[in-house]
């Protein structure tokens, strides 16, 4: 027996060994080991999914027309629009474009890899330096996999670039600030030079999205250093340095406002701060609880954790952050700080989206981990920790069941919708709405995007999780315990997000129609789309057909003999008369599209009597 005995426990300390030897190597070398892993899950998947979302082909668009006409100051959208964003995020997808020799998806969504990899990486470096290693990995565990931040990281957007400058301005000035904490003093002691760094990063901040991050980071700053010394300690943020953030992108507005007069005026300085801001014409108005409401999709999974964990001390009537040290303190109430008053601030304005919460999910990530640190800490050394264990073994047993199921009913899914005929998808249709089905029909185009040994290998790594997470519960192991659950949560997030934007990017690009509209128009011979100037619908299209079009207002009559691209819902409204001189050539549009939503490419072959 004891030879059994023996042989098992050799066994499991050999199975223990990955866990033990990841966990020592990411709180021996925490900077290091964000960095590979934040390569590891964020590079290899960026050009995979198609660009399909407004918001990132909009981009694109704007950095194409600086790599066709060198328009370096302010490049028109289709020669014509100007763009709604500053111009960082546009240089640097050049410079990228310029040195790879294309631009792409991948090249698209690089900048946001590269500032979110960058940040994380400071990100680690600023709280090790606080609050140690523990806490520095947990919180970069949380930034990286929670679902805001891992999607805006992989997306061709300005976020992304604005979140590395604004909110590295906060934690240059909180690294400066907490040292003069440790003295005894405070914001009035901080040397110039943190306010000039900080101001210098928010300059860049301001080139990359306008002054929202530069607003976000000063309320921040504004904040902790009220809760740490009072009101009267503003007046000490009042520093000549701060000006450095205006003279960074003062240049290039002054440059941009010369090319592009009022209408840049109008779009860049009015609309996207002002109107957006108090609202107005082109702006959807959103309630005030807005960011409540979709606060927790943007926070997952580690918000159901949290969650969880406050739940159960609640209930057992255990005081929280009890065993906090006077620097894990700061991080937490600078954190928790950061996270509400600037969703306070956002839920002030009219134009809200769940993207804006992006700038505040660091201060999430850092009140988050010095909470759950305090909770495993006291948990580890409690009296019931066997009954814990216990608790969390048969936890770990229905949440891995339940995982392994839910992949298994998933795969079964995506196989039936691969194989289904169209007469069950007309029922599926009329039950569960068109988008939806076609969505999920998407993901029989998924295994085009992903290859095949990805998908094994994410089955395998799961699994692997999940055996690490049961044993470690059942062996009562803390390290096996805390890799497998960690593990498993960042894998099975991992994979669901990229496979479900797979799925959305297959259903909802226009790559497909813009190649077969480029195949059908030549370059000699014009192409006018109908559509209003500024809708940006069809933004997935251009980015992909990189041609300027002629913009025609659905409103407008078509007088001129030629080649339109418009929607079938707009042709069918048109008169019988009208339409008998219509050669349609092609038809298409996005998988999502209904009949009435796809857009035709026709010729106009009769003259001026016949036109609207």
């Amino acid at each position: 027996m004891s030879e059994h005995s023996g042989a098992f426990d050799r066994i499991w300390r050999l199975v223990e060994s990955p866990p033990r030897l990841a966990g020592k190597a990411f709180l021996r070398w925490p900077r290091l080991s964000s960095l590979i892993l934040s390569i590891l899950f964020l590079y290899p998947l960026l050009g995979l999914v198609p660009v399909y979302e407004v918001s990132e082909a909009r981009e694109g668009v704007v950095v194409n027309e600086i790599l066709d006409s060198g328009n370096l100051v302010l490049p028109r959208r289709n020669g014509e629009l100007v763009p709604s964003k500053p111009i960082l995020f546009h240089w640097i997808g050049m410079l990228i474009a310029e040195s790879t020799d294309g631009f792409g998806a991948y090249e698209l969504r690089l900048p946001s890899a590269l500032a979110a990899t960058t940040f994380l990486f400071f990100f680690v470096g600023f709280l090790k330096s606080i609050a140690g290693s523990t806490v520095a990995v947990l919180s970069f565990l949380i930034l990286l996999f929670s679902y805001g931040f891992l999607q805006l990281s992989q997306d061709g957007r300005v976020d992304m670039l604005m979140l590395l400058f604004a909110d590295g301005a906060i934690l240059c000035w909180l690294s400066g600030y907490w040292r003069e904490r440790l003295r005894g003093r405070g914001a009035a002691d901080l040397t110039g030079a943190y306010f000039a760094a900080a101001a210098l990063l928010l300059g860049f901040s301001i080139l990359a999205k306008g002054p929202l991050g530069c607003v976000l980071a000063l309320i921040t700053i504004s904040a902790v250093t009220v809760f740490e010394e009072g009101w009267d300690a503003l007046r000490e943020l009042f520093r000549p340095q701060w000006l450095i953030a205006l003279l960074v992108p003062l240049p290039w507005y002054f440059l941009a406002g010369a090319q592009g007069n009022s209408e840049f005026f109008a779009r860049q300085v009015l609309f996207e701060n002002f109107t957006r801001f108090v609202g107005g014409e082109g702006i959807v108005h959103r309630p005030f609880y807005f960011y409540l409401e979709h606060m927790w999709s943007q926070t997952l999974p580690w918000l159901l954790i949290v969650a969880a964990v406050a739940v159960v001390l609640f209930v057992r009537g255990r005081p929280m952050l009890g065993s906090l040290t006077r620097a894990e303190r700061f991080v937490f109430s600078s954190g928790l700080l950061w996270f509400f008053v600037g969703v306070l601030f956002l839920s002030l304005s009219s134009g809200k989206r769940r993207a804006y919460l992006l700038p505040l999910l660091p201060g999430y990530a850092m009140a988050s981990s010095v909470f759950l640190v305090d909770w495993w800490r006291r948990f580890v050394v409690c009296d019931d920790t066997g009954r814990m264990y216990e608790s969390f073994s048969r936890a770990a047993l229905v949440g891995g069941l339940t995982a392994m199921a839910v992949l298994v009913c998933s795969a079964i899914a995506w196989v039936a919708l691969a194989i289904v005929p169209e007469s069950s998808l007309n029922f599926l249709n009329r039950h569960f709405g068109f988008e939806a089905v076609a969505t999920f029909k998407a993901f029989s185009r998924v295994i085009e995007v992903f290859p095949g040994w990805l998908l094994a290998a994410s089955a395998v790594l799961c699994s692997a999780a999940v055996m690490y997470w049961l044993l470690g519960a059942l062996r009562r192991s803390a390290p096996s315990f805390l890799f497998g659950f960690l593990a498993f949560t960042a894998l099975s997030f991992l994979v669901l997000v990229n496979l479900g934007s797979a799925a959305k990017g297959a259903a909802h690009t226009y790559k497909e129609f813009a190649m077969q509209v480029q195949q059908q128009v030549s370059k000699e011979r014009p192409l006018t789309v109908v559509m209003k100037k500024r809708d940006e619908s069809l933004d997935g299209f251009f980015f992909y057909f990189r041609r300027h079009v002629r913009l025609k207002h659905p409103g407008e009559p078509l007088r001129t003999p030629g080649l339109y691209l418009a929607r079938r819902s707009w042709l069918e409204l048109q008169p019988s008369e009208w339409r008998r001189s219509v050669n349609e050539i092609l038809e298409g549009g996005r998988a999502i599209d209904k009949p009435g939503e796809r857009f035709v490419l026709f010729e106009l072959t009769e003259d001026d009597r016949t036109a609207l």
